[in-house]
């Protein structure tokens, strides 16, 4: 479960920086939702399934 926390995180990040990329564009907009939408998916998972200590 930990790889997937790191690989969304990862996509979101990548989104993040396409969307400044493409900043006051429709394609900017839509890039700047997917991310947002992968850095709450990785919240969800990170609160879902803890880390074992």
């Amino acid at each position: 479960m930990r790889i997937l926390q790191i690989v969304g995180f990862v996509l979101g990040l990548v989104a993040f920086l396409a969307s400044a990329l493409y900043t006051g564009q429709q394609m900017g907009d839509t890039l700047w939702k997917v991310g947002v939408g992968f850095m709450l998916s990785v919240i969800t998972l990170i609160l879902l399934w803890p880390t074992k200590k």
